[in-house]
């Protein structure tokens, strides 16, 4: 049984690429997500011999009871992935982001999990020296994901549960990820030969492909199984930034077809998270092996219907 992996999200854009590796690495996946399983990940799933899918709410007790009682570990990549999401409906996103999470966590104590992953972000670190005079309801996707680490550490620390929190920032890397951000619309428009408009010249962001993020997560995976670490928080991205603005040169510049930038006027530039933050006092590091070129190229080439 120890060998069952429960992964929520599934469907998702980091779930479904987790799901795939984690089975590749002999476990059994039970997948679930509150959407039903089609499409690419349908195809990704039975390609990697994934048979267990579970499509229902985290929400619903008997169901995550079902999850968990074959015993095994948990990632949970499940919740409300963007700011806008929560700042549309903010009651769905509490009970997706936060009651989710602890239902899972007290069931988990009772089905005796092996080990617990959860997938936040690099937004929470925007609190590090905040004011909270200064918050606002772009603070709440953020703040949500802060309370989902807490009670996490909360439980994990109380019933002895392993736990690894890996926070991630600005995933890209494959047609799975969301159209309506702002990577993906630069990549359809620079195929298209269309120009790319520019709203937030100057927001900052720290690009880590989807293929390291699943490689370090799963090296979490490899050393809970082996009994290798316990309690840590891993930040999954480098201190190399790249603004939105050098974003758009880099992806025209990439395609070398015609396509162009338009730094828009009048825009005001978003709030930017602080800098990283020093490695967890574990000592791990983060270490991509695909550049932010590179990861473009591919999604020219290869990934993104033209």
């Amino acid at each position: 049984m120890a060998d069952h992996v429960v992964i929520t999200g599934a469907c998702g854009f980091v779930g479904a690429h987790l799901a795939v590796a984690v089975a590749r690495l002999g476990f059994t996946v039970i997948a679930t997500d509150i959407q039903p399983l089609s499409g690419q990940t349908a195809a990704m799933f039975a390609a990697a011999g994934i048979s267990n899918f579970v499509q229902g709410d985290l929400n619903d007790a008997g169901l995550v009871e079902d999850l968990l009682c074959r015993g095994g570990g948990v990632i949970h990549a499940a919740g409300s992935s963007r700011q806008s999401i929560v700042k549309a409906n903010p009651p769905v996103a509490v009970n997706a982001t936060v009651g989710t999470t602890t239902l899972l966590l007290g069931m988990m104590q009772k089905y005796k999990t092996s080990w617990f992953i959860l997938l936040s972000t690099r937004d929470v670190e925007r609190f590090d020296g905040m004011c909270k005079n200064a918050y606002s309801l772009n603070d709440v996707y953020a703040l949500l994901k802060q309370t989902a680490e807490d009670i996490s550490h909360c439980y994990c620390m109380d019933s002895g549960i392993p736990l690894l929190i890996y926070r991630l920032s600005d995933v890209y890397g494959s047609a799975l990820d969301h159209p309506g951000k702002v990577l993906p619309i630069f990549i359809r428009r620079a195929r298209e030969r269309l120009p790319l408009h520019v709203y937030e010249p100057g927001s900052r962001c720290y690009f880590t492909h989807i293929d390291d993020v699943v490689a370090a997560i799963c090296s979490g995976v490899t050393e809970l199984r082996e009994g290798r670490t316990a309690f840590d928080l891993r930040r999954v991205w480098t201190e190399d930034s790249t603004t939105v603005l050098e974003l758009a040169d880099l992806i025209a510049a990439t395609a070398a077809n015609g396509a162009h930038v338009i730094a828009c006027d009048g825009a005001d530039d978003v709030p930017e998270c602080p800098a990283p933050q020093p490695t967890a006092a574990g000592g791990w590091r983060f270490s991509p092996r695909i550049s932010l070129e590179q990861g473009l190229r591919r999604l020219l080439a290869d990934i993104l219907p033209g």
